[in-house]
């Protein structure tokens, strides 16, 4: 066989591989995305309303007011998770 064949054949065999991961970012990113364009999003305990938009402390130290998804002017770090103010439980963000 020749190395185009060769070629052709596995890139044949990988493309399901491919496109499988490609919709799985896909997915994350709308969920990222949706997240992004909400000021607030539900507790997943106790379902009161989670603020995404007020002031904000970065692992750095730099404290900033706005959305807790907004990068860090300082080390460009971001959240990873919000806490409940009405149970205390912690809620996981997607990631970008």
């Amino acid at each position: 066989m020749s190395r185009v064949t060769e070629d052709l054949i596995l890139w044949i065999l990988a493309s399901p591989l491919i496109i499988l991961r490609a919709l799985g970012r896909g997915v994350r990113h709308l969920r990222y995305v949706r997240v992004v364009s909400t000021p607030s999003i539900p507790c997943e305990w106790c379902a009161e309303a989670i603020s995404l938009m007020e002031a904000w402390r970065c692992p750095c130290g730099f404290t900033y007011y706005g959305h807790v998804l907004q990068v860090c002017p300082v080390c460009g770090g971001s959240a990873a998770y919000v806490r409940c103010h009405a149970c205390g439980a912690a809620t996981l963000l997607p990631e970008a």
